[in-house]
């Protein structure tokens, strides 16, 4: 989630940018909704975030059987070219100092494990709400019930989920996984100290000095 460092000089870093785990708890939240799981944020909590779950979670049980249908999601941050490029502004703040903005796009790639006898339906069901439902693409560029300040756009391409069993305690179990990517608008501040005055000593081709100070307006 977006986070503030401090610098010793008294300069302050803000940002936007999402972490993996933010960005995993952003689309639980969605994909409990999009599967018809509960609502957004869940009545049923517990239940809700059973079935949906964030990756490499400090308390992984309980676990799940094999004709429950749960999904695992994780973040990643893709190496995209499009997140390379970074644009600059400097705008005023107060008297005394002035506001670096540096903008530039995040690429995600979200991935779902989905496993149980609804994996490959499931998979589908997501392609489908992302590329097609007008609440979802809303919920993404307005904030996600406050948990961004900035957009989250979908990268408009139409993956098909893969299919693919997996042999756990000499038995196979349904799974299907989805990879999607997505864009994430990235602003961080700096505040920078600007000059009040300056004092200046002009020379004379005659040796003679003299010095004055110029004050900002």
């Amino acid at each position: 989630m977006p986070y503030q460092i401090n610098y010793p000089n008294g300069q302050q870093l803000n940002s936007s940018a999402q972490t993996p785990n933010g960005m995993e708890t952003i689309f639980q939240a969605l994909t409990v909704g999009m599967l018809g799981i509960d609502s957004i944020p869940p009545v049923n909590p517990n239940s809700a975030y059973q079935a949906v779950r964030c990756a490499f979670q400090q308390k992984g049980q309980p676990s799940w059987d094999i004709n429950s249908t749960t999904t695992i999601i994780s973040a990643l941050i893709d190496t995209d070219p499009y997140g390379k490029s970074r644009d600059a502004l400097i705008g005023p703040n107060d008297d005394v100092s002035v506001t670096q903005y540096l903008s530039y796009t995040r690429v995600w790639r979200m991935h779902w494990d989905v496993y149980g006898p609804q994996a490959q339906t499931y998979c589908e069901a997501l392609v489908s709400g992302f590329l097609q439902v007008d609440w979802v693409f809303d919920w993404l560029v307005n904030g996600c019930n406050g948990m961004a300040q900035q957009p989250i756009y979908v990268v408009a391409e139409a993956v098909a989920p893969i299919r693919a069993p997996e042999n756990f305690q000499r038995q196979w179990w349904q799974r299907s996984t989805l990879d999607l990517r997505f864009n994430e608008l990235v602003i961080q501040t700096v505040t920078v100290p600007t000059g009040i005055s300056v004092e200046i000593t002009v020379t004379a081709d005659t040796g003679e000095t003299e010095t004055f100070t110029v004050t900002a307006a």
